[in-house]
């Protein structure tokens, strides 16, 4: 029996107020991700996205910047995929964009328009950041 295969993959939701930070894809098609990506082998799930967030943002986030909100598992055949999400407030710097190679552009755009346009597991971290940020405010 083959050995399982897992990717570890962390994200970050960067907000201020109702927006999100997102990074638009190079796609004919509008797609969103969150900055983040895969932890190198020995790195923990929080220093692999301070890690991606630097490369993917030009902004170089502490520990301590970072809130635990979810983590999404999927399994297929012989892969483990996992995705860890994280929040932080939008008052870190100003971010760039570092990776034009990968994406068009770096936006500033509320929740609830972008949801649309991002992978499944995305688009449900998101909505239940801001769904519950909704229930707590109430």
């Amino acid at each position: 029996m083959k050995a399982l295969k897992n990717i570890e993959k962390s994200r970050l939701l960067l907000v201020d107020g109702q927006k999100l930070l997102v990074l638009e894809k190079l796609t004919n098609k509008k797609r969103y991700t969150l900055p983040g990506g895969i932890k190198k082998k020995h790195e923990s799930h929080l220093a692999g996205l301070i890690r991606e967030t630097y490369e993917e943002i030009g902004i170089l986030l502490d520990k301590s910047a970072f809130r635990y909100i979810a983590t999404e598992r999927v399994k297929k055949k012989n892969l483990i995929k996992r995705k860890h999400y994280f929040v932080a407030n939008a008052t870190l710097g100003v971010p760039k964009l570092m990776e034009p190679q990968k994406f068009k552009a770096i936006l500033w755009l509320p929740w609830y328009e972008v949801v649309k346009f991002m992978d499944a597991s995305d688009r449900a971290a998101v909505t239940f950041y801001f769904e519950e940020q909704k229930r707590i405010a109430t």
